[in-house]
């Protein structure tokens, strides 16, 4: 089943970021239809709800430790580097050539989320629910995947060199489009993941194998 796109509205109205967020946590309301370029965004101290919108350029990583959904958006050379997502929804988002070096996602959901060419080195996905997800392009050096939950979730031509899997099943997980020399996982948690016959090479070393040409 394909990854559902964004199902942006038409006539998006420029907004400034900090009079939306402002006037949604005064009156209660989400922020809509809105379209924000070149904006940092204030500290959010508490539940922002961003739907129908497009981001360009903003950096929102004063989103930490904030409750927040993003439902119907687009997020455009944005940067969230070292944002920790605690019980947050993204629902049909794309991200675009994004900064996300040491994101959190924790305790939330990810539903119809497209990553394409972001950079999500040390990125962490703790406890979180992963539904048609796409991960395409994108460097992942070094992330973490903690108890995850997964359906239909996809690696494309990714960097998870490095990359570690605990508790996270990774029977159909299929890793023959993306790049690694090793992974830290239970030798035990392998069994049906889908690797190269290189891939595999890389992997008996979990086995403690020796293969002798």
């Amino acid at each position: 089943m394909p990854v559902l796109p964004p199902e942006l509205p038409a006539g998006l109205v420029d907004m400034y970021l900090d009079k939306a967020v402002e006037y949604a946590l005064e009156s209660g309301e989400d922020v809509e239809k809105g379209r924000f370029y070149g904006e940092a965004l204030p500290s959010v101290p508490e539940t922002v709800d961003f739907r129908g919108c497009r981001f360009d350029k903003c950096d929102l990583s004063a989103l930490n430790d904030s409750r927040v959904s993003f439902v119907d958006c687009v997020l455009d050379h944005c940067d969230l580097s070292g944002t920790v997502l605690l019980r947050c929804t993204l629902q049909r988002v794309k991200l675009i050539n994004c900064r996300l070096t040491g994101i959190r996602f924790s305790e939330g959901t990810l539903m119809n989320v497209l990553f394409e060419d972001c950079q999500m080195d040390y990125c962490s996905f703790d406890k979180e629910k992963v539904q048609h997800v796409s991960i395409k392009r994108c460097t992942m050096k070094e992330s973490i995947f903690v108890e995850c939950k997964w359906q239909n979730f996809e690696l494309e031509d990714c960097d998870v060199d490095g990359s570690e899997w605990s508790r996270t099943p990774l029977k159909g997980l299929d890793l023959t489009k993306s790049r690694f020399t090793y992974l830290r996982v239970d030798p035990a948690a392998l069994r049906g993941m889908k690797v190269t016959s290189l891939q595999a090479m890389a992997l008996s070393r979990l086995l403690g194998l020796v293969i002798a040409d």
